[in-house]
């Protein structure tokens, strides 16, 4: 690599000479305090890509490139690139090199600033030793690795557990979201920002906590982002079974290693951005309770043994549709599409009190609140078949209470439904929950 970075070296000094202005770039900056408040800017920094990219067509013109490419493509278990023409055809082992050139030039001459990167650049006769040194022994361990990790990163709204930090497996974890990593995404996908959809400052203000997935994969591709992200949606749903009205997740962000975040970046493993639309009208983060929080990883771990078809699925996806809904009463008729599928498998008739009177018999914890739950429930579906037949919410008798009630009753008696049906299901026919009636 010494001969190549000696002519790109060269052939930046001769650039400068000539009047060239050093490229720089915006980078967008975002501080966040914990009462909610923060500060946006953007600072100026020597753009190396460009500056790489401006000193290409001379270091195209001599053999040292070709030779670097066909050195990185056999490491890489590659065939080197048969040259036809002038113009340079995409290659992994072209990204590479190009790469390390960046790395190398901002790892030499990123602290010189842009006032002074022209003088430095002039100075010297031979490359800068010590950034060589580095950036070749950092190249020569990314092409010796056989595997390399990341984190599959889940901004989360909308809650926050007490911890702040739990394991729900091995991997898998829901953690702070560190200011960092606000800092990094900000700058990825915030001002300035080619992406289709950039960032607004308050998607990351009112984020505290993230879902981290530990992920795999190699060189040239081959990472388990699916897997990941199934892990995600299974963190997401014990959160919701766990107390969390909402668990709004508006990007998925796969994050290599920084050792070697720039050439997998570059190939196609990392920086990975999904973004999904952002829940309006997320309140202040619910923080849940020890008690509630000590029960996510038990229900993380039964909810990987949910076959994906059948009642119990159709439930918990249910559950999780009704927590993504704006409107009560879209959240009301979810939450009875799973008290049916549960519940009244078997009802033709009088869905309305056998559906109730089961929920109650098999969430209540004694007589007196199994009685209030069926009572209560019966309103709560009776608001169901209000709205299901077109009915407003302003149209309904004083006597069923307001659609809110309706729906946080709903909404509780559900998750501690799915709660004790993920510990013991009940038969299909449920004639264990029948045969109890009240007592």
């Amino acid at each position: 690599m010494r001969p190549l970075v000696s002519e790109l070296e060269r052939a930046l000094q001769r650039l400068l000479k000539s009047g060239l202005a050093i490229p720089t770039r915006p980078v967008p900056r975002i501080e966040y305090a914990e009462d909610g408040t923060g500060s946006l800017w953007t600072e100026a920094e020597v753009d190396f890509s460009r500056l790489r990219l401006g000193a290409m067509s001379a270091l195209e013109s001599t053999g040292n490139l070709l030779v670097a490419e066909a050195v990185i493509a056999r490491a890489l278990g590659l065939e080197p690139q048969a040259q036809s023409g002038s113009e340079r055809p995409w290659t992994p082992q072209g990204q590479v090199v190009d790469v390390f050139l960046e790395d190398y030039l901002g790892t030499a001459y990123g602290a010189e600033g842009n006032l002074r990167l022209a003088q430095a650049l002039r100075a010297v006769e031979d490359p800068a030793d010590a950034a060589l040194a580095a950036q070749v022994a950092r190249l020569a361990r990314f092409l010796s690795g056989d595997t390399f990790t990341g984190r599959l990163i889940v901004p989360l709204r909308g809650v926050r557990l007490s911890p702040d930090t739990l394991q729900l497996e091995p991997g898998v974890s829901v953690m702070p979201f560190l200011p960092d990593w606000r800092d990094e995404l900000w700058r990825i996908a915030g001002w300035g920002s080619t992406t289709t959809q950039p960032l607004q400052s308050h998607e990351l203000f009112e984020i505290a906590q993230a879902i981290s997935v530990e992920i795999r994969g190699v060189q040239l591709g081959g990472w388990n982002w699916a897997t990941g992200q199934a892990k995600v949606e299974r963190a997401q749903l014990a959160l919701l079974l766990c107390g969390a009205s909402s668990v709004p997740a508006v990007l998925s962000w796969l994050r290599p290693d920084e050792q070697f975040g720039s050439y997998l970046s570059r190939l196609g493993a990392g920086s990975g951005l999904v973004r999904q639309p952002s829940v309006p009208g997320v309140a202040v983060p619910l923080r849940l309770p020890e008690e509630q929080t000590a029960r996510l990883p038990d229900v993380y771990g039964r909810l990987a043994t949910v076959p994906e078809t059948g009642a119990l699925a159709l439930a918990l996806r249910r559950l999780s549709m009704s927590s993504e809904r704006s409107s009560p009463e879209d959240r009301l008729i979810d939450n009875w599409i799973a008290f049916e599928a549960l519940f009244a498998p078997d009802a033709t008739t009088e869905l309305r009190f056998r559906a109730a009177l089961r929920i109650a018999r098999y969430v209540g914890r004694d007589v007196d609140e199994r009685r209030m739950l069926f009572h209560d429930l019966r309103r709560a579906y009776d608001w169901r078949s209000h709205l299901v037949h077109g009915g407003g919410a302003d149209q309904v008798k004083s006597k069923l209470g307001t659609l809110d009630e309706a729906v946080a009753l709903s909404e509780r008696a559900l998750r501690a439904a799915l709660r004790e049906w993920l510990v013991t299901a009940p038969s299909p026919d449920l004639h264990e929950i029948d045969e109890r009636f009240l007592a």
